[in-house]
């Protein structure tokens, strides 16, 4: 039996990955330089039609959403990591409560905490 086809699934394989890869990469890019120029034309019109700083107070709006954006994104990210520690201690301890495997699940929770703790006091505030 000759070991061609599987090779040839993997090479399908490799090819569709890299290049699902390379067009979601492209659609990105696209969109971040749309957005770019969208912004640059609403901070454009707005300088126009009113006062500059009008449009500065934009830009510093849409950076102050952008923040709390991301310290969302880090608190969810911590939920999630807690909540993957204490689950993974629960069940380790629930297949041998002797053996202290259960300990294993410390390191997804401490990293969590520290997550936790970096978003909401050390991140860059408001």
């Amino acid at each position: 039996m000759s070991a061609w086809p599987q090779y040839t699934f993997v090479m399908v394989a490799v090819t569709a990955g890299l290049s699902f890869i390379a067009v979601m990469t492209w659609i990105s890019a696209r969109r971040r330089e749309r957005d770019a120029y969208y912004r640059t034309e609403t901070i454009k019109k707005i300088a126009e039609s009113g006062t500059p700083a009008a449009a500065l107070e934009y830009v510093r709006e849409t950076e102050r959403i952008e923040v709390n954006r991301i310290r969302a994104g880090l608190t969810l990210g911590s939920v999630v990591l807690v909540s993957v520690g204490v689950g993974l201690g629960i069940f380790l301890w629930a297949i041998d409560p002797e053996e202290r495997v259960y300990a294993v699940g410390g390191i997804p929770l401490l990293m969590g905490v520290a997550l936790f703790i970096y978003s909401q006091f050390m991140a860059r505030p408001d």
